[in-house]
């Protein structure tokens, strides 16, 4: 099995969580039961992978979802299709979906299985569900419209609290300027010219999941990945964990981001920790680069 299918599949994460916020029961299907709506004359072989750490990183950077694929509910038929049946967090429940795939890695239809969400009840419509039939893994997400691109332009401090993000987002191949105010506030709130443009179809559900969307989209992108990072910036001053001895950071100097937070960065330089707050955490992802390994 190649690493397109495992695409699609996680893939799919993404678009099961898309679906607008009103409150649904329970809903289950067995594998029995999947395998018979898909392939119902079809021989079944259960084909579990092994998912190392290497090919799961791949997976999470591909698809966006951090819930691990766990590799061991895959099966193939005799014509080459695949049912992987795997679990994406909804809004605060996981949502255990299978999806069948052909041999060329497009969708051919999803089940929903095991749903204890409160919200979204149209992922369990079948209209809804069929407009992912016939996607690869080289569909981009969609929300009604595909938001094919989120870019960050410049980051601005208005006062001494707050931090504005101005961005551009491309849907439906065309470019949008928005504005996500008080990022690093309990309520950030976007405003975009997408939404004075009325030949795109925006019900109220889109509007609120595209902004959720871009804020939490801006929000992981303010918490970089742990490793080790390179300053490209002049001069970042900082200070210890534990001891409050300050360090001043040249560019070229190399730490190790060792975690993210909400409002800060943990770094490690020379066996000290030290703290990055304010503009040193909201520039971070300009200021430094990641080394490769």
């Amino acid at each position: 099995m190649n690493l397109t299918h495992f695409k699609t599949a996680m893939l799919l994460g993404c678009f099961t969580i898309s679906a607008p916020a009103i409150v649904e029961a329970r809903i289950y299907l067995s594998v029995t039961q999947v395998q018979d709506i898909f392939f119902p004359k079809e021989v079944f072989n259960k084909n579990p992978i092994l998912v190392d750490d290497d090919l799961q990183k791949k997976l999470r950077v591909i698809s966006g979802v951090r819930h691990p694929f766990k590799g061991d509910r895959i099966w193939k038929t005799g014509n080459g299709s695949w049912i992987i049946v795997d679990e994406v967090l909804g809004k605060h429940e996981m949502i255990t979906y299978a999806v069948a795939i052909n041999s060329k890695g497009e969708i051919l239809g999803i089940e929903i299985m095991e749903y204890v969400e409160s919200y979204g009840y149209e992922i369990k419509n079948k209209e809804w569900r069929k407009q992912f039939i016939g996607k690869t893994a080289n569909h981009p997400i969609k929300l009604n419209q595909d938001i094919q691109n989120i870019k960050i332009l410049k980051i601005v401090k208005p006062d001494n609290l707050n931090y504005d993000i101005y961005l551009s987002l491309v849907v439906e191949g065309e470019e949008y300027w928005g504005k996500v105010a008080g990022i690093n506030s309990l309520n950030p709130t976007f405003t975009s010219e997408i939404f004075k443009d009325y030949d795109l179809h925006q019900p109220k559900e889109w509007v609120i999941k595209i902004k959720g969307l871009v804020i939490k989209t801006i929000k992981t992108w303010l918490k970089p990945d742990p490793g080790m990072y390179k300053l490209l910036n002049n001069e970042v001053i900082c200070y210890s964990v534990d001891t409050g001895k300050q360090l001043k950071m040249d560019a070229g100097i190399e730490v190790e981001l060792v975690r993210s937070h909400s409002d800060k960065i943990i770094i490690k330089y020379d066996s000290d920790y030290y703290n990055l707050v304010g503009d040193n955490f909201i520039y971070f992802n300009w200021w430094f680069e990641k080394i490769e390994e």
